[in-house]
């Protein structure tokens, strides 16, 4: 690096703003750092739903750590931007090819990545705050709280040891998405060659509609996925109540058929699949799309190929729910196949009539195996369980964290602090306890209170309009329209329990999340 002249009075601080010289060993640095990141996000994405759905506490932190390793590799990374001025090649940044972003546009997008950014920031510390500013901790031995002194103009949390859980946890959440989202806007070096030779044309070049990383994270979501639910489906069937056959559920609940694969709760295992299978049929839609563009250039017949096994895993994972006897979960399982089906049908043009036959053939395929091995059992569930009871008993509970609610309603309770919260509230001590109030949009008002919920929400409105400014992976709109379903059922899910409790649940709708804030209608290409 040539090195310039420098003025008597201006040397210190040309020298601090001067970015250090990028040498060969601090690249290959970086590119080990980025090469890392792929497999630490795989192990992520399997370890979170298959370790009994994180769902114990050891599991929990062990997803934790693995997001704390994929943090420091990003940091690095990070580090290595802000020190050299090094720029990786990414599918949001383009260097002036024909048909380049304007500066306005780079601008819009930056300036949304920026706010994201701010409002993950105050979210984290907005826990972190609650847990420093604690007001009280509970005391499960004496089944007390020691009280302190805390100011509260801040927030501020009424239990100590559950907010410092939920702040550790939602850090890692937090890295996740942002350690996964730079990742997938990386380029690999064959799209880096690509680039070059064609000006960034890789759709041309090697005819795929989507960048390799992003095709291997979806791949995994697929294979993951669809053997969860034929290992629940096949539990279901030998009528074993032991998770993965081999471990026996930490609570034995006195109703039968309570576990669905690894999860102990068979709601839970309900909401994860309907989260991830349509993402898996638009993964296989345009799967489809690049086999027919294919076979047109190279005039090859359209055969049957692994791509397929994306549409059966997805029908296996819709089948799921209806054989996890849940009625929430099947109910909104239904109205996914019904709109996923309007979305891809609604395609007209003619090439598009083989593949509308296999959508339909996946949905007969899912239903069926719905009905063969989930449909008597939860006919007899709907039949003999009183839903006049169960409502009742929820509406007890509701009438309850409501009353929490008005109690706390800016700050609220602290993250995590339900469960404590919940049983000091009860009207005797041998009301059931509830870890998780069977709500997930009122619970988050009472632990975070309005002002933690309204970041929240603006955060995740910030992930929802990325598509619409231009600039990145371009997504098409059956993609993104698949992908705002699930995460709509998610939420729908959110409203009669509690998925976004569980933390492979909540990483799953965050990793989602991160692939929707890379996608645009407008591409950098």
């Amino acid at each position: 690096m040539a090195e310039t002249q420098e003025k008597p009075g201006h040397r210190g601080s040309e020298s601090a703003s001067r970015p250090l010289r990028l040498s060969l060993r601090t690249l290959r640095a970086y590119q080990v750092c980025d090469a890392w990141s792929g497999p630490l996000i795989y192990l992520i994405l399997i370890t979170g739903p298959w370790l009994f759905g994180s769902t114990r506490e050891w599991t929990e932190w062990l997803v934790d750590y693995l997001c704390y390793a994929l943090g420091a590799l990003y940091a690095v990374k990070l580090a290595i931007r802000a020190l050299t001025g090094y720029r990786n090649p990414r599918w949001d940044e383009r260097a002036k090819p024909p048909g380049a972003e304007t500066s306005a546009t780079a601008a819009e997008r930056r300036s949304l990545n920026r706010s994201l950014a701010v409002l993950t920031v105050l979210i984290v510390g907005y826990c972190l705050l609650g847990v420093i500013n604690a007001g009280a901790a509970y005391v499960p031995e004496t089944k007390l709280f020691d009280y302190f002194k805390f100011l509260a103009w801040l927030p501020h949390s009424y239990d100590r040891i559950s907010s410092w859980f939920a702040f550790w946890n939602y850090l890692a959440l937090a890295i996740l998405f942002w350690a996964l989202h730079d990742w997938i806007v990386g380029k690999t070096p064959a799209e880096e060659r690509a680039d070059r030779a064609r000006f960034g044309d890789f759709s041309g070049v090697r005819g795929r509609l989507l960048p390799e990383r992003m095709r291997r994270l979806l791949w995994l979501l697929a294979i993951s996925g669809g053997l969860l639910a034929a290992e629940g489906i096949a539990q279901r069937a030998a009528g074993t109540r032991d998770l993965l056959f081999f471990f026996p559920p930490i609570y034995q609940l006195k109703r039968t058929s309570e576990e669905f694969g690894p999860y102990a709760y068979r709601a839970n295992g309900a909401q994860y699949l309907n989260l991830v299978w349509p993402v898996v049929l638009a993964f296989w839609w345009i799967l489809e799309r690049e086999a027919r563009g294919e076979s047109r250039r190279r005039g090859r017949k359209f055969s049957f190929a692994p791509r397929n096994f994306v549409l059966i895993a997805a029908a296996v994972m819709a089948a799921g729910p209806i054989v996890a006897t849940t009625r929430a979960g099947t109910t909104v399982d239904v109205v996914m196949m019904i709109v996923a089906a309007a979305i891809l049908l609604s395609a007209r043009s003619k090439d598009y009539r083989a593949a509308k036959f296999k959508i339909v053939a996946g949905l007969v395929l899912a239903l069926g195996l719905g009905a063969a091995f989930g449909w008597k059992a939860l006919a007899n569930r709907v039949q003999n369980e009183s839903l006049e009871i169960a409502e009742s008993q929820r509406q007890y509970v509701y009438d309850v964290a409501s009353q929490m609610a008005r109690d706390h309603p800016w700050f609220g309770t602290g993250p995590g602090t339900f469960e404590t919260l919940y049983w000091a509230y009860q009207a005797s001590t041998e009301d059931v306890v509830f870890q998780n109030l069977h709500n997930d949009w009122l619970e988050t008002v009472i632990t975070f209170g309005w002002i933690g919920s309204t970041l929240i929400a603006l955060a995740f409105c910030a992930v929802l309009i990325r598509w619409l400014v231009p600039g990145g992976i371009h997504g098409g709109f059956r993609l993104v329209s698949l992908i705002w379903l699930a995460l709509a059922g998610c939420l729908a899910h959110a409203r009669y329990d509690f998925p976004l409790q569980i933390h492979s649940i909540l990483a799953v709708f965050l990793v989602l999340c991160a692939i929707l804030f890379s996608l645009s209608r407008g591409s950098s290409r």
